[in-house]
Protein backbone atom coordinates (compact mmCIF):
# COMPACT_ATOMS: atom_id res chain seq x y z
CA UNK A 1 0.00 0.00 0.00
CA UNK A 2 1.30 3.82 -1.10
CA UNK A 3 0.14 5.54 2.48
CA UNK A 4 0.41 8.85 1.23
CA UNK A 5 -2.26 8.21 -1.73
CA UNK A 6 -3.79 4.99 -0.46
CA UNK A 7 -2.81 2.62 -3.33
CA UNK A 8 -3.36 -0.74 -2.81
CA UNK A 9 -0.91 -3.45 -4.77
CA UNK A 10 -2.22 -6.96 -4.26
CA UNK A 11 0.53 -9.92 -4.70
CA UNK A 12 -0.83 -13.42 -5.80
CA UNK A 13 0.74 -17.04 -6.38
CA UNK A 14 0.53 -20.57 -5.75
CA UNK A 15 -3.39 -21.20 -6.12
CA UNK A 16 -2.45 -24.39 -8.27
CA UNK A 17 -5.79 -24.45 -9.29
CA UNK A 18 -6.03 -28.50 -11.07
CA UNK A 19 -4.11 -29.35 -8.38
CA UNK A 20 -5.56 -32.23 -6.60
CA UNK A 21 -9.17 -33.85 -6.47
CA UNK A 22 -11.57 -32.35 -8.32
CA UNK A 23 -13.36 -31.09 -4.98
CA UNK A 24 -10.50 -29.76 -3.20
CA UNK A 25 -10.00 -27.25 -6.92
CA UNK A 26 -13.71 -25.95 -6.79
CA UNK A 27 -12.91 -24.84 -3.09
CA UNK A 28 -9.80 -23.89 -3.76
CA UNK A 29 -11.29 -21.59 -6.47
CA UNK A 30 -14.03 -20.74 -4.17
CA UNK A 31 -11.76 -19.17 -2.14
CA UNK A 32 -9.64 -17.23 -4.67
CA UNK A 33 -13.07 -15.90 -6.50
CA UNK A 34 -14.06 -15.00 -3.11
CA UNK A 35 -10.83 -13.19 -2.78
CA UNK A 36 -10.73 -11.39 -5.82
CA UNK A 37 -14.02 -10.30 -5.38
CA UNK A 38 -13.16 -8.55 -1.55
CA UNK A 39 -10.25 -6.77 -3.58
CA UNK A 40 -12.30 -5.34 -5.82
CA UNK A 41 -12.74 -2.52 -3.33
CA UNK A 42 -9.73 -1.08 -3.54
CA UNK A 43 -6.90 -2.13 -6.08
CA UNK A 44 -4.91 -0.32 -7.93
CA UNK A 45 -2.91 -2.95 -9.33
CA UNK A 46 -2.41 -6.65 -9.15
CA UNK A 47 0.61 -9.16 -9.70
CA UNK A 48 -0.07 -12.86 -10.37
CA UNK A 49 3.38 -13.91 -9.69
CA UNK A 50 2.83 -18.00 -10.71
CA UNK A 51 1.36 -21.48 -9.99
CA UNK A 52 -1.64 -19.84 -10.16
CA UNK A 53 -3.05 -22.60 -12.78
CA UNK A 54 -1.43 -26.08 -12.84
CA UNK A 55 0.11 -27.29 -16.45
CA UNK A 56 -2.32 -24.70 -17.70
CA UNK A 57 0.14 -23.61 -20.89
CA UNK A 58 1.31 -27.10 -21.13
CA UNK A 59 -1.48 -28.04 -23.35
CA UNK A 60 -0.69 -28.40 -27.07
CA UNK A 61 -3.75 -28.22 -28.79
CA UNK A 62 -6.73 -27.43 -26.43
CA UNK A 63 -7.46 -24.34 -23.91
CA UNK A 64 -8.25 -26.85 -20.95
CA UNK A 65 -12.07 -26.51 -19.13
CA UNK A 66 -12.97 -24.81 -16.23
CA UNK A 67 -11.63 -22.54 -13.70
CA UNK A 68 -14.04 -19.77 -15.55
CA UNK A 69 -14.74 -18.11 -12.26
CA UNK A 70 -11.73 -17.18 -11.82
CA UNK A 71 -11.13 -15.91 -15.14
CA UNK A 72 -14.41 -14.12 -15.18
CA UNK A 73 -13.72 -12.19 -11.72
CA UNK A 74 -10.27 -10.90 -13.38
CA UNK A 75 -11.79 -9.77 -16.33
CA UNK A 76 -13.99 -7.94 -13.77
CA UNK A 77 -11.39 -6.68 -12.10
CA UNK A 78 -9.48 -5.35 -15.55
CA UNK A 79 -12.82 -3.78 -16.42
CA UNK A 80 -12.79 -1.62 -13.26
CA UNK A 81 -9.65 -0.19 -14.14
CA UNK A 82 -7.36 -2.58 -11.88
CA UNK A 83 -3.52 -3.27 -13.66
CA UNK A 84 -3.44 -7.04 -13.66
CA UNK A 85 0.33 -7.73 -14.01
CA UNK A 86 0.79 -11.98 -15.04
CA UNK A 87 4.11 -13.76 -16.05
CA UNK A 88 5.05 -15.87 -18.50
CA UNK A 89 7.30 -18.45 -16.99
CA UNK A 90 8.23 -18.23 -13.18
CA UNK A 91 10.83 -20.47 -11.02
CA UNK A 92 8.75 -23.66 -10.05
CA UNK A 93 7.38 -24.57 -13.14
CA UNK A 94 9.88 -25.86 -15.99
CA UNK A 95 11.36 -22.98 -18.40
CA UNK A 96 9.04 -22.14 -21.34
CA UNK A 97 12.39 -23.06 -23.60
CA UNK A 98 12.34 -26.25 -22.18
CA UNK A 99 8.63 -26.83 -22.45
CA UNK A 100 8.54 -25.89 -26.29
CA UNK A 101 11.95 -28.34 -26.75
CA UNK A 102 14.17 -25.32 -27.20
CA UNK A 103 12.19 -24.08 -30.12
CA UNK A 104 13.52 -20.37 -31.64
CA UNK A 105 9.93 -20.06 -33.46
CA UNK A 106 7.45 -21.59 -30.71
CA UNK A 107 9.65 -19.04 -28.43
CA UNK A 108 8.45 -16.09 -30.78
CA UNK A 109 5.03 -17.39 -31.14
CA UNK A 110 4.20 -17.30 -26.93
CA UNK A 111 5.91 -13.56 -26.55
CA UNK A 112 3.85 -12.02 -29.68
CA UNK A 113 1.41 -13.85 -27.12
CA UNK A 114 2.53 -11.91 -24.32
CA UNK A 115 2.91 -8.92 -25.95
CA UNK A 116 -0.75 -8.72 -27.89
CA UNK A 117 -2.52 -10.02 -24.85
CA UNK A 118 -4.77 -8.24 -21.72
CA UNK A 119 -2.89 -7.05 -19.29
CA UNK A 120 0.38 -6.09 -18.27
CA UNK A 121 3.11 -9.01 -19.16
CA UNK A 122 5.74 -9.51 -16.92
CA UNK A 123 8.57 -11.79 -18.32
CA UNK A 124 11.13 -14.10 -16.18
CA UNK A 125 14.61 -13.52 -16.25
CA UNK A 126 15.84 -14.69 -19.62
CA UNK A 127 12.79 -15.88 -20.70
CA UNK A 128 13.13 -13.23 -23.66
CA UNK A 129 15.78 -15.07 -24.92
CA UNK A 130 14.73 -18.61 -24.41
CA UNK A 131 17.39 -19.46 -21.86
CA UNK A 132 16.80 -23.07 -20.43
CA UNK A 133 17.06 -25.03 -17.59
CA UNK A 134 21.04 -26.34 -16.95
CA UNK A 135 19.59 -30.02 -15.31
CA UNK A 136 15.54 -30.43 -15.29
CA UNK A 137 16.48 -33.66 -12.66
CA UNK A 138 17.83 -31.03 -10.27
CA UNK A 139 14.66 -29.86 -9.46
CA UNK A 140 14.27 -25.48 -8.46
CA UNK A 141 17.67 -25.62 -8.21
CA UNK A 142 18.13 -26.96 -12.40
CA UNK A 143 15.24 -23.99 -13.43
CA UNK A 144 17.10 -20.90 -11.36
CA UNK A 145 19.89 -21.07 -13.40
CA UNK A 146 22.65 -17.72 -13.42
CA UNK A 147 21.84 -15.85 -16.07
CA UNK A 148 24.88 -15.11 -18.15
CA UNK A 149 25.46 -11.08 -17.57
CA UNK A 150 29.40 -10.87 -17.69
CA UNK A 151 30.26 -12.03 -14.22
CA UNK A 152 33.15 -14.16 -13.38
CA UNK A 153 33.09 -17.16 -15.22
CA UNK A 154 30.60 -16.28 -17.83
CA UNK A 155 31.79 -17.06 -21.50
CA UNK A 156 29.66 -13.53 -22.61
CA UNK A 157 26.99 -10.81 -21.75
CA UNK A 158 23.68 -11.13 -21.90
CA UNK A 159 22.92 -7.92 -20.93
CA UNK A 160 24.56 -6.20 -23.95
CA UNK A 161 24.54 -5.85 -27.39
CA UNK A 162 27.80 -6.85 -28.40
CA UNK A 163 27.33 -10.31 -26.28
CA UNK A 164 23.85 -11.01 -27.62
CA UNK A 165 24.66 -12.97 -31.12
CA UNK A 166 22.53 -15.40 -33.01
CA UNK A 167 19.60 -17.17 -31.44
CA UNK A 168 19.39 -14.65 -28.48
CA UNK A 169 20.10 -11.54 -30.81
CA UNK A 170 17.14 -12.90 -32.97
CA UNK A 171 14.73 -13.40 -29.67
CA UNK A 172 15.78 -10.44 -27.79
CA UNK A 173 15.02 -8.48 -30.64
CA UNK A 174 11.89 -9.74 -31.40
CA UNK A 175 10.85 -8.83 -27.88
CA UNK A 176 11.90 -6.02 -27.83
CA UNK A 177 10.55 -5.21 -30.92
CA UNK A 178 7.08 -6.36 -29.87
CA UNK A 179 7.13 -5.17 -26.55
CA UNK A 180 7.95 -1.38 -27.28
CA UNK A 181 5.27 -1.27 -29.70
CA UNK A 182 2.74 -2.08 -27.16
CA UNK A 183 3.64 0.67 -25.08
CA UNK A 184 1.64 3.12 -27.07
CA UNK A 185 -1.15 0.81 -27.90
CA UNK A 186 -4.19 1.06 -26.15
CA UNK A 187 -5.89 -1.04 -27.97
CA UNK A 188 -3.58 -3.59 -26.53
CA UNK A 189 -3.81 -2.22 -22.90
CA UNK A 190 -7.59 -1.97 -22.79
CA UNK A 191 -9.41 -3.30 -25.75
CA UNK A 192 -11.84 -6.01 -26.57
CA UNK A 193 -11.00 -9.16 -27.54
CA UNK A 194 -12.59 -11.70 -30.20
CA UNK A 195 -10.99 -15.52 -30.46
CA UNK A 196 -11.53 -17.73 -33.29
CA UNK A 197 -10.40 -21.13 -32.33
CA UNK A 198 -9.74 -24.11 -34.80
CA UNK A 199 -8.61 -27.99 -35.21
CA UNK A 200 -6.00 -27.54 -37.15
CA UNK A 201 -3.62 -26.18 -34.51
CA UNK A 202 -3.57 -22.80 -35.34
CA UNK A 203 -5.12 -20.07 -33.53
CA UNK A 204 -6.10 -16.36 -34.85
CA UNK A 205 -7.99 -13.53 -32.10
CA UNK A 206 -8.37 -9.81 -32.57
CA UNK A 207 -7.49 -6.97 -29.93
CA UNK A 208 -10.21 -4.29 -30.88
CA UNK A 209 -11.95 -0.47 -29.71
CA UNK A 210 -13.54 2.15 -31.55
CA UNK A 211 -10.33 3.03 -33.95
CA UNK A 212 -7.82 0.61 -34.22
CA UNK A 213 -7.84 -3.32 -34.44
CA UNK A 214 -5.02 -5.75 -33.80
CA UNK A 215 -4.85 -9.09 -35.58
CA UNK A 216 -2.64 -11.99 -34.55
CA UNK A 217 -2.79 -15.55 -36.25
CA UNK A 218 -0.63 -18.40 -34.87
CA UNK A 219 0.41 -21.43 -37.10
CA UNK A 220 1.70 -23.72 -34.54
CA UNK A 221 1.19 -26.94 -37.51
CA UNK A 222 4.49 -28.22 -39.46
CA UNK A 223 3.16 -26.76 -42.58
CA UNK A 224 2.12 -23.77 -44.50
CA UNK A 225 -1.50 -22.14 -44.27
CA UNK A 226 -3.73 -19.99 -45.75
CA UNK A 227 -5.32 -17.38 -43.43
CA UNK A 228 -9.18 -18.35 -43.53
CA UNK A 229 -9.89 -14.28 -43.47
CA UNK A 230 -13.90 -14.79 -44.24
CA UNK A 231 -14.18 -16.98 -41.02
CA UNK A 232 -13.30 -13.80 -39.12
CA UNK A 233 -15.60 -11.45 -41.07
CA UNK A 234 -17.34 -10.21 -38.28
CA UNK A 235 -14.48 -8.38 -37.44
CA UNK A 236 -12.55 -8.19 -40.35
CA UNK A 237 -14.88 -7.07 -43.16
CA UNK A 238 -14.22 -3.22 -42.26
CA UNK A 239 -10.22 -3.98 -42.36
CA UNK A 240 -8.31 -3.40 -45.07
CA UNK A 241 -5.02 -2.47 -45.77
CA UNK A 242 -2.67 -2.66 -42.24
CA UNK A 243 0.68 -2.84 -41.03
CA UNK A 244 2.93 -6.06 -39.77
CA UNK A 245 4.06 -4.82 -37.00
CA UNK A 246 7.03 -7.35 -37.23
CA UNK A 247 8.16 -5.97 -40.55
CA UNK A 248 6.89 -2.48 -40.17
CA UNK A 249 5.59 -3.20 -44.27
CA UNK A 250 2.12 -2.36 -45.97
CA UNK A 251 -0.12 -5.87 -45.65
CA UNK A 252 -3.89 -6.55 -46.83
CA UNK A 253 -4.92 -9.70 -45.69
CA UNK A 254 -7.07 -12.38 -47.45
CA UNK A 255 -7.50 -16.00 -48.30
CA UNK A 256 -4.21 -15.94 -50.33
CA UNK A 257 -2.33 -14.67 -46.84
CA UNK A 258 0.22 -17.81 -45.94
CA UNK A 259 2.14 -17.99 -42.66
CA UNK A 260 4.59 -20.27 -42.23
CA UNK A 261 5.06 -23.54 -40.08
CA UNK A 262 5.08 -22.28 -36.15
CA UNK A 263 5.01 -18.76 -37.30
CA UNK A 264 3.04 -15.85 -35.82
CA UNK A 265 1.43 -13.04 -37.95
CA UNK A 266 0.67 -9.65 -35.75
CA UNK A 267 -1.26 -6.62 -37.96
CA UNK A 268 -2.65 -3.27 -36.96
CA UNK A 269 -5.32 -1.59 -38.44
CA UNK A 270 -6.81 1.91 -38.22
CA UNK A 271 -11.02 1.41 -38.02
Amino acid sequence: MDQTTKRYYYFASDMHLGNGSPEESRERERRVVEWLGQIAADATELFLVGDIFDFWYEYKRVVPRGFVRTLGALAALADKGVKIHYFAGNHDMTRIGDVIRKNPNRAKIAMAMLATMRGIPQVFYGEEMMLCSADLSQGHGGLRIDFPGGWAGDKTNLLTAEGRKGMHKELFDFSARLLNWRKSKPVIHNGETMHFMTRDNTYAYFRYDDTDAVFVYINNSGKTVNIPWANYAEVASELKSGRNVLTAEAIEVDGSTKVGPREVLVVEYTR
